[in-house]
Order: structure tokens, then C-alpha cells, then sequence
């Protein structure tokens, strides 16, 4: 098996021009700024006397809930100024709005049902013995649940832009919910200085034009998602979904792996950050222009990627042959035999 990684630091412009090194000792790239972190352990709230609700609150601040209660509210509505000839025994003339507390229970409910699965929502209210879970039916009705269930809203259906028009968002029933929930990531952590690039695929088999199928993957079917993280804690700092062609829109002649990256990484410039990434992603391109805003930078990078040395492209190194070192500028490639 043969691997390349290349390596990138600080900015200076210049052409791919690659020429072989001895070794690697002979490479010296410029120093990116020294990374400082705010605390030593990168946690900037105090949670000294934090209890688990606690943290929860910290990633979903009340105006979630306001959110929730609002669109729910206005949603539930329309719906039924719209559709006035119920049956008379419709679960819907039991409507009342709703209000951020309440949909704090509800949400409380919905995390729970993951935590005790049972086949259907009406067994988490069953009084049947064998099957019954208590505290569900003191803390709200079965029928009441399902009501708000099926109004759940997080954004006013009247500022929907259709498909193929300007403006269109294929997230636009969650986005309000993720624009006040991403934020949060980084407002309450601070990284170390690595960090780690990869995507995540979410289990998911339901009805969804951006669904992904990977056989070769522990989870085939699925909602991917683009996650920049903290590879010692595993702690996610920022996340892009992926929405098939409206998952990033590249600029300056970008791939869009490689705007994928940049987007992620907006906001780590000239802090000291090294980013790892595997070779979906890397190319040498990327790597310059994450030197130039100051970002360390290293990954294994698929050899037919433009402006690799064409060097590496014919090798064919076997057992036990030295490692080759090829550098351009503050790019520094590996290739060796593992």
C-alpha cells in the first residue's frame, strides 16, 4: 500500500514547482503563530455547580423553545383556517396553543422515547402491565403529545422559496433551529491545537432527496454531515450537512471538498490550529490556502490530485525502501510503503 501526506505552513505565494529532498530534516517550513488557549482545559462557562439539565440548557438556550412554541403556534393555525371541515371527533378541535414550557416537556419526552424504544407511541402511555412505563401520562396526554407532534414547526412556511429559485434552502424547515444551536458549539469550548476533519453519516431510511448510501460503510443508509472536531474530546465545533449540490458553493476555482474545508475552518485564521485530514479532501491547493490564513495543515492525499509531484505518480515502492520526501515551498510530500 502506498501513502502520501503533505504538510503546510504560513503564507507565501508560489508555483508547484516540487523538487526531491534527501530526507525530511532538510524541510523547514515557516512557523505558524503559537497557539494560546483561553483555559486550560478549553471550557469557557463555569461548571462547578452544574447538575445534567444544566448542560443541556447550554447547547439549547429558551429561545429555542420560543422558536418551537411561535412556529408550532402559527403553523397549527394556518392548518386549520385552512381546513374547516374536520370530522366532528378530529383530535385537531382539541387544539390550544402551545408555549416554551410546554415544549420543553415535549422535547424532554421525545429525548426519553430514545433512551426506552418501544414500538409504538401509544405504548409509552399503556397501563397494560407488562408493557407500561410510568411518568409519561403524568406529565402530558398521550393525545396532547401527538397534537403537537403533528404541528412541530421551526419556520413560517410563507417564506419558503421553491426549489431552483434564488434563495432556495434545502434545510429551510430546521434552519432556524440550527442558527441558534451551531453557534453554541464554539461559545462554550474552546479546541485545543489539532483538529480533525471527517464526516458522519446518521442513520436515516426515510424520505429524503439528499439521503446517502455508502455499502462500504458500518451505517449504509443515512443523512451525512461534514463535522470539524477536537480529536482528543471528540467534541464537535462545527458541522455543514450535506444537502447534495447546495451543500457548499465553491469559489476561486475550488473543488468543493476543498470549500468544504475552507468553510469549516472560517474562523481558526492566524490562531495556531493544525487541522488532519484524510485524502477525500487534501490537495495541495488546500493546503496553500490554509497556509496563507495561517493553518496548519496535514493529510494523506490521493495521488492523481492536481499539481502532486508526477513523480509519485510513477513510483512503485516495495517493502522496506526508504520513505521519499518531495517538497515545493511550505509543502513538504511523503510517499512510502507501508
Amino acid at each position: 500500500m502506498r501513502n502520501v501526506y503533505t504538510f503546510a505552513d504560513h503564507p507565501e505565494d508560489h508555483a508547484f514547482n516540487w523538487q526531491p529532498l534527501a530526507n525530511d530534516a532538510s524541510f523547514v517550513p515557516f512557523a505558524i503563530p503559537p497557539f494560546q488557549r483561553r483555559t486550560p482545559n478549553g471550557i469557557l462557562v463555569d461548571t462547578s455547580n452544574f447538575e445534567l439539565g444544566d448542560y443541556f440548557d447550554l447547547f439549547f438556550p429558551g429561545e429555542i423553545f420560543n422558536l418551537m412554541s411561535r412556529e408550532t403556534n402559527r403553523y397549527a393555525e394556518n392548518y386549520l383556517e385552512t381546513h374547516q371541515n374536520l370530522r366532528r371527533n378530529s383530535r385537531f378541535h382539541k387544539w390550544r396553543n402551545t408555549n416554551a414550557e410546554e415544549m420543553n416537556v415535549f422535547l424532554g419526552i421525545e429525548l426519553s422515547m430514545g433512551m426506552c424504544q418501544k414500538s409504538t407511541i401509544e405504548e409509552y402511555w399503556s397501563n397494560w402491565m407488562p408493557n407500561a412505563t410510568h411518568g409519561y401520562s403524568q406529565i402530558m396526554s398521550r393525545d396532547r403529545f401527538e397534537l403537537l407532534r403533528w404541528f412541530l414547526h421551526f419556520n413560517d412556511n410563507a417564506n419558503f422559496v421553491a426549489a431552483g429559485e434564488e434563495g432556495y434552502d434545502p434545510l429551510f424547515k430546521v434552519r432556524p433551529l440550527l442558527d441558534e444551536i451551531d453557534p453554541q458549539l464554539l461559545s462554550v469550548y474552546q479546541p485545543g491545537k489539532q483538529l480533525s476533519l471527517d464526516e458522519s453519516t446518521y442513520a436515516f431510511r426515510g424520505v429524503s432527496h439528499f439521503k446517502v448510501y455508502n455499502p462500504k460503510k458500518p451505517t449504509r443508509w443515512g443523512l451525512k454531515d461534514y463535522l470539524l472536531c477536537e480529536p482528543k474530546t471528540g467534541y464537535v465545533l462545527r458541522h455543514i450537512p450535506y444537502v447534495g449540490r447546495y451543500t457548499a458553493k465553491p469559489v476561486d476555482g475550488n473543488l468543493v471538498t476543498e470549500q468544504i474545508v475552507l468553510n469549516l475552518m472560517e474562523g481558526f485564521e492566524n490562531k495556531g490550529h493544525i487541522v488532519n485530514l484524510d485524502n477525500y479532501y487534501t490537495s495541495p491547493k488546500l493546503f496553500l490556502t490554509l497556509r496563507n490564513k495561517n493553518i496548519g495543515a496535514c493529510g494523506t492525499v490521493r495521488i492523481n490530485r492536481t499539481n502532486m509531484p508526477q513523480a509519485f505518480k510513477d513510483m512503485k515502492l516495495k517493502r522496506n525502501d526508504p520513505p521519499i520526501f518531495w517538497s515545493t515551498g511550505d509543502l513538504l510530500a511523503v510517499a512510502w510503503h507501508d
